[in-house]
């Protein structure tokens, strides 16, 4: 056979060679990725709300004439401040794989409250919102400290200001802490407790004569 004949018969066997290696690595890569895949999907993650269930949130005033109460967003550190499940073990904050807030805990706290409060005061109006002109009261919450331990004690540390929409009416400050014990093994008893935790600040809030 001549020179030109070997050297083309090595070249193929060399290509085939290439090809089959080619072959052997991309197998193996996408073997990779479909055990990453894999992997990656976990356990079902399940969504929570803090907001109160339909059958028990307050009904609206229907006489326009309800003062209206103003409630912003409440200020929580921004360690909480977002959607994970949280619980607090010494130093560590670990965080669900299971579950999860549907928004912003901030947000989800601010309307707990604010049913919490329509259903003590049904003569005035409570709202998520800012002060507008038609504001008879504002009130301004903030939460410095939201834990709920690995142990299965829950802290909250608040402050408080109810401000009047009359200038020469003072502001009225309160603050305190809410410590509550409970199961917290699973993301359900972790989101009662914070429930429970919400629902005792709301009891302890007093917005006096709304005018």
């Amino acid at each position: 056979m001549s020179h030109q004949g070997l050297t083309r018969q090595a070249s193929i066997r060399s290509r085939s060679h290439v090809d089959v290696w080619r072959g052997v690595v991309g197998a193996a890569v996408l073997g990779v990725t479909v055990l990453g895949l894999a992997a990656c999907a976990g356990p079902p993650l399940t969504t929570y709300t803090i907001t109160l269930p339909p059958n028990v949130t307050p009904e609206v005033p229907s006489s326009r004439q309800a003062p209206i109460v103003a409630v912003p967003r409440v200020l929580l550190p921004a360690e909480v401040d977002n959607t994970d499940l949280i619980v607090r073990d010494g130093s560590v904050l670990r965080r669900s794989i299971t579950g999860r807030w549907g928004s912003r805990l901030a947000i989800g706290i601010t309307y707990r409250l604010v049913e919490r409060l329509a259903a003590r005061y049904p003569q005035a109006l409570v709202l998520s919102q800012e002060p507008t002109d038609a504001t008879a009261m504002t009130l301004r919450v903030s939460i410095s400290r939201l834990t709920v331990g690995s142990d299965g004690t829950g802290v909250l540390d608040a402050d408080w200001a109810v401000v009047p929409r009359d200038d020469r009416s003072p502001e009225r400050r309160q603050r305190t802490r809410i410590v509550l014990d409970g199961p917290v093994g699973t993301d359900q008893d972790v989101v009662a407790l914070t429930g429970a935790l919400v629902d005792r600040l709301a009891a302890e809030i007093n917005l006096g004569t709304i005018r």
